[in-house]
């Protein structure tokens, strides 16, 4: 029986996922292939956000945990199931109810089930989470009475339970591919019989398949990450901590006095998940481009940020030096992330209203090659596309019988 690969994701499939997420390779390589969104059981209003439609896929949305319990039990020991949704340790907390039902379902596969790392960044740690939350409580004290103040309260004092985690019959997964680490998975999925394949982040394919100019131009990219206006602020109801316009104003003071102090001209790398044509408006008056973050960066003689972004691999990879702007009024994750970028790069962070001239900041190569290992891709990984190294490794297992 021909193998199916069979993608679940908790948001609408857009044309920039489909690419990314391999469909394009694998069809090439003669897969089946499928995409179930299960968007409206887990994650209603991400129905919300604005999506460019995929090219060649045409997801099959999951209605109800019915549909999605009839389309589970019809596969068949060929298939090969890849979960995008529901892998992280705070969907069976913050959702118990939804994710006991999802966790169940899953439970009766017939067929082998991975799971897919998209990418990392610097985590914050313990005291750090637990800062913002109490941070949270003190500005929305109306949350200790909600499951999250109950949470914080619990963490506080040193509990970890899962909720009903004893009614969540959670299946251990086949397999994970992983940039360099799998720890963003919820740990109850990987077992001893799960096999681990590192290869390296998504986003790492960008930097194998652009132009590498030996002389980078006089150009500054800056990495767009759509600020207050980003979907998953929307998805996630997280209220941000300052409107667009004024966050428009900071970005474009600090490009102001970049431009000034350097000469260089900016371009802007616009996130994503920008819709073209939306972000021109935020940038007074710079030159924004879609689609086109890698190729930028290899262009250019500098980057700058002002939002924590998995991008900074691509900007590590590249070898290209890195500002880093910040502000009291950036969200408080944020800029504590920002600061966790310096220090790991050995980058300028700079107050979005300072008024210091700024220099052309120098790539530490010790820093840089440490980012690279840790967060972007290990020694010895193959230097090949990521869905070509996953495609081998599902052809390999599929002639290896799965253990009942």
């Amino acid at each position: 029986m021909a193998m199916r690969y069979i993608m679940i994701v908790e948001s609408p499939l857009t044309r920039r996922d489909e690419a990314r997420l391999g469909f394009e390779v694998l069809h090439r390589r003669g897969l089946e292939t499928e995409v179930w969104d299960i968007s409206r059981l887990v994650l209603p209003i991400a129905n919300m956000q604005w999506v460019e439609d995929p090219k060649i896929t045409k997801p099959i949305l999951i209605k109800d945990f019915h549909q999605f319990e009839e389309m589970v039990n019809r596969l068949s020991s060929s298939d090969v199931l890849v979960l995008s949704a529901g892998i992280d340790e705070n969907f069976s907390r913050s959702r118990p109810t939804v994710a006991e039902k999802y966790w169940r379902i899953l439970a009766q596969a017939r067929c082998r089930i991975g799971a897919l790392v998209i990418g990392s960044i610097p985590a914050l740690n313990t005291s750090e989470s637990r800062g913002l939350a109490l941070r949270a409580l003190c500005r929305r004290p109306h949350l200790l009475v909600s499951r999250l103040g109950t949470r914080i309260v619990r963490d506080r004092a040193g509990e970890r339970k899962w909720a009903t985690a004893s009614s969540q019959p959670i299946p251990e997964l086949d397999f994970v591919w992983a940039g360099t680490t799998a720890a963003g998975i919820d740990p109850r999925l990987i077992g001893d019989a799960t096999r681990v394949v590192y290869i390296h982040t998504l986003d790492y394919d960008q930097v194998l398949a652009v132009p590498h100019p030996e002389v980078a131009e006089p150009l500054t990219t800056f990495i767009d990450c759509m600020g207050p206006s980003h979907p998953d602020y929307l998805t996630h109801s997280i209220h941000y901590s300052m409107p667009m316009a004024r966050y428009r104003d900071q970005i474009c003071e600090a490009l102001d006095l970049l431009e000034s102090s350097l000469g260089f001209r900016t371009v802007v790398a616009a996130h994503p998940r920008a819709e073209p044509g939306s972000m021109e408006a935020w940038y007074g008056g710079r030159e924004v481009r879609y689609r086109e973050t890698a190729a930028l960066l290899a262009r250019s003689s500098l980057t700058a940020m002002a939002d924590p972004s998995t991008a900074v691999g691509l900007v590590v990879a590249l070898r290209k030096p890195l500002v880093l702007f910040t502000s009291r009024n950036l969200q408080a994750e944020n800029r504590l992330l920002l600061r966790k970028f310096s220090h790991e790069l050995d980058a300028p962070l700079i107050r979005v209203d300072s008024k210091r001239p700024i220099r052309l900041p120098s790539v530490n190569p010790v820093a840089y090659a440490r980012y690279m290992e840790r967060y972007v891709k290990r020694p010895g990984t193959p230097s090949k596309a990521f869905w070509e190294v996953a495609a081998d490794d599902m052809e390999r297992a599929q002639r290896i019988p799965r253990n009942p």
